[in-house]
């Protein structure tokens, strides 16, 4: 399981995308800040050489899954037209490394 990594870079480009994004109402800058926050400190995680047990690799696989389902919820709020799409590809993506990690791992949700 520890082999099996999120590609950091579809990360970073959703981090990205999320952060060129300008919102149309007030409650989708203060949504998508407080996402790229969390997305940052995902890749943090992710790119960490510690060790992990088994116990504290699901407990952030779960947490992180969380937070890529709450930010596709914020761009299908706040996005629109292609920029929409691609960034609800992107998380479902992720939405769905993140499963597969908690599978392999044999995380209960």
């Amino acid at each position: 399981m520890s082999r099996y990594r999120l590609p950091p870079l579809l990360i970073a480009l959703t981090a990205a995308a999320l952060s060129m994004t300008a919102p149309a109402r007030a409650d989708c800058k203060a949504d998508v800040d407080t996402i790229e926050g969390s997305i940052l400190e995902t890749m943090t995680w992710l790119g960490s050489k510690e060790k992990r047990t088994a116990a504290q690799k699901c407990s952030g696989y779960l947490k992180y899954s969380q937070i890529m389902t709450n930010a596709h919820g914020i761009v299908m709020r706040c996005m629109s037209g292609d920029e929409q799409r691609e960034n609800a590809e992107q998380m479902s993506d992720l939405i769905g490394d993140f499963n597969k990690l908690i599978k392999l791992g044999g995380c209960t949700k």
